[in-house]
């Protein structure tokens, strides 16, 4: 993981095969924040990341629960990642966040990923939902194991 000098509320933790995240926030919203920036943390630098307008998009996930809502959040961007233009997220904003309505809409700011200028970290194959754990209260910590 690299660690950049960007503000971060997460951390990696021991796993035997693949890699666990513990993140959290002041909100819940924040803390899918800090997993997602986390995901990126494994697979580039974000502070070698400009945000190009050309580039911001705007993502969309549903889900029935707390759960669903973050995996299909993280799959959705370890998919845009993968696809070209494979999109590297610097600063993540919540324009919509609600779990009771199983709806999420959230707009990255960021740029392509491009080896010359951005370093290649670790390969995340999946997000998974083995061992995720969310507390519904402050600090809203999120366990979650990604494959590699």
């Amino acid at each position: 993981m690299y660690h950049t000098n960007l503000s971060r509320q997460f951390s990696d933790l021991e796993h035997t095969a693949d890699i666990q995240i513990h993140s959290w926030g002041g909100s819940l919203e924040e803390s899918f924040i800090e997993c997602a920036y986390a995901l990126y943390d494994y697979m580039t630098d974000r502070s070698t990341v400009n945000v190009d307008s050309q580039h911001t998009t705007t993502i969309n996930v549903t889900g029935d629960g707390v759960d669903r809502l973050l995996y299909n959040f993280l799959d959705e961007l370890l998919f845009r990642f993968s696809a070209t233009p494979f999109l590297v997220a610097k600063r993540i904003e919540m324009r919509v966040f609600d779990v009771e309505g199983g709806r999420l809409e959230a707009t990255c700011f960021g740029e392509p990923f491009e080896s010359e200028r951005h370093p290649c970290g670790t390969e995340v194959k999946a997000i998974t939902t083995s061992n995720l754990q969310i507390s519904p209260v402050s600090p809203y910590d999120i366990y979650i194991i990604f494959d590699i």
